[in-house]
């Protein structure tokens, strides 16, 4: 192999992820080299996250959490890109692109109202309704502990009486 004095033999690093994934998913970021490396090569994200690319291959991987569900942030992106570069003894390392973009897909969770009511009530009593938020599968649940980031449900009343 020849190498022609002043001229660089450049090799470009290309960061992927996938375009979308749903809230709670998960984003493998890839990172490919356009030359195979002679030693590890060690690539830092924004993220904090790093990739490694061993000696003798072109492509490395890192799989992160997607965001999690959140009831106030609809579907959003989020940008990666590579910080620094470290290894490879490459005579010109080019990081390719402006990182790699994700969009954050959100997803909704259907809630259903159960009502129920007082099942018997004496001459002159009061039936107590009482509306139930469940899950698909009918399991209760407390919308306020993760939009109040509390276990305590708002105050809202909603007063019926209805006399027999």
């Amino acid at each position: 192999m020849t190498d022609t004095p002043g001229t660089d033999n450049t090799t470009t690093v290309t960061l992927t992820a996938p375009s979308a994934v749903n809230e709670g998913g998960k984003i493998t970021y890839t990172a490919t080299l356009s030359n195979k490396a002679d030693t590890d090569v060690t690539l830092t994200l924004d993220n904090k996250q790093t990739i490694t690319i061993k000696a003798g291959e072109t492509v490395g991987t890192v799989t992160v959490d997607a965001p999690g569900d959140d009831v106030f942030i609809d579907k959003s992106t989020q940008t990666v890109q590579i910080t620094d570069t470290a290894g490879g003894n490459f005579e010109k390392l080019v990081v390719a692109g402006n990182g790699a973009t994700t969009t954050i897909n959100d997803t909704i969770d259907k809630v259903d109202v159960v009502l129920t009511a007082t099942k018997t009530v004496g001459e002159g009593g009061q039936i107590v309704y009482t509306a139930t938020l469940v899950d698909k599968n009918g399991t209760p649940v407390k919308p306020w502990a993760k939009a109040a980031r509390s276990s305590t449900p708002p105050r809202l009343w909603i007063k019926t009486a209805h006399r027999c």
